[in-house]
């Protein structure tokens, strides 16, 4: 991304912060493209429709009809990054709990092959072949 996108995001992020703009509703369309309704800064009870289609997101304001970057299309990308974040998160959780349970299940293995030789090897009893 260039530099001056990446500013134009950060600024309108930082508008979307201040006002308090998040995502409020998912779906997708009929071509199976996501959609988020982000709601307007300047009408109540009025939300804008962020579509994501061919890894670009398309904001129905007015700012974005002027070819602009809108706070609208800023918070639907800071979802999907928290949400890429989410998973890539969880997916390194799983190989955690994956590893553990590995570790768990070869140390029961060797404690129960302990458990086997171990009766022969330190027996005190006493042994006599005499009653």
């Amino acid at each position: 991304m260039m530099r001056q996108q990446e500013q134009q995001y950060e600024r309108m992020l930082a508008v979307a912060e201040r006002d308090g703009l998040q995502v409020v509703g998912t779906g997708t369309t009929k071509d199976g493209r996501r959609v988020y309704a982000v709601p307007s800064r300047t009408e109540k009870n009025r939300w804008h429709l962020v579509t994501v289609a061919f890894g670009a997101l398309h904001c129905d304001c007015l700012a974005a009809t002027f070819h602009r970057y809108c706070c609208h299309r800023a918070a639907v990308r800071a979802r999907l990054e928290a949400e890429a974040f989410d998973a890539r998160e969880r997916e390194a959780e799983r190989g955690f709990h994956a590893a553990a349970r590995a570790l768990a299940e070869a140390e029961q293995r060797q404690q129960a092959e302990r458990r086997e030789t171990a009766p022969l090897a330190r027996s005190n009893a006493p042994f006599s072949l005499f009653k």
